[in-house]
């Protein structure tokens, strides 16, 4: 088996972190791995990248202390649906990222839950997670209601250093 990241699949030119359709047959490409096999597709700029399906999430402030006073992990003061939590790893503080069905927010938060991606795994999938900020509860949750809670996450510009603190 042949380890390099994004090597392109020979049947179907599909990018994966790992080429498996060459070697397996019952696997026609990587496009049918599951997402934490395939992870992210890279774009021209390679700054960019795609992340096929993350499931999304909502909190609130008054959720904990720290959102109580709209104090964000980076520093940033928080904003109504503005602003993301995120796993720094993944997605760098001050990045702006679109989310298919939601709109476009930039990620400024982050939190246990999310790095340990406890939404996505109680559902089965190990996903990233990107928590959405709302000032209300009734906010957040009606956002639930009207969107996808799994959806295409792209990062469209990655921030060169964290937002100023």
């Amino acid at each position: 088996m042949n380890y390099a990241p994004f090597l392109k699949c020979c049947r179907c030119s599909a990018y994966s972190l790992f080429v498996l359709g060459c070697f397996l047959p019952e696997i026609s490409c990587a496009r049918n791995l599951p997402l934490d096999v395939v992870g992210v597709e890279p774009r021209k700029n390679n700054n960019v990248r795609v992340f096929h399906e993350a499931r999304i999430t909502v909190y609130w402030q008054n959720s904990d202390y720290y959102t109580k006073l709209l104090k964000s992990s980076s520093g940033v003061r928080l904003k109504n649906g503005m602003h993301v939590a995120v796993d720094p790893k993944l997605i760098p503080y001050g990045s702006k990222i679109r989310i298919k069905g939601w709109g476009t927010y930039t990620a400024v938060d982050t939190g246990s839950a999310v790095i340990k991606r406890t939404a996505a795994k109680r559902m089965g999938k190990n996903v990233p997670v990107v928590d959405v900020f709302f000032v209300s509860k009734e906010e957040a949750l009606r956002a639930t209601r009207m969107n996808p809670i799994f959806s295409r996450v792209e990062i469209i510009e990655v921030a060169k250093s964290s937002p100023k603190i």
